[in-house]
């Protein structure tokens, strides 16, 4: 991956989208489900911890889930 994000921890929507290269779009639509355990907020600020996020992509890679 990237090594712009290697030592950070939570990722903002834009660098999310950078690192994913998902849209703003499908980006906010995974932050904002109730289910996910990567997503963190603060007030109406909306972050994803990294390695919980990668391990959730790893997981639908690996089962071939839609995302």
């Amino acid at each position: 991956m990237n090594n712009k994000f290697e030592n950070k921890l939570l990722l903002t929507i834009p660098e999310i989208m950078e690192y994913t290269g998902f849209g703003e779009k499908k980006v906010r639509q995974l932050l904002n489900n109730p289910k996910s355990t990567y997503t963190i907020r603060n007030g109406n600020k909306l972050y994803a911890h990294k390695e919980l996020l990668e391990d959730f992509l790893k997981k639908c890679a690996k089962f071939q889930l839609t995302i």
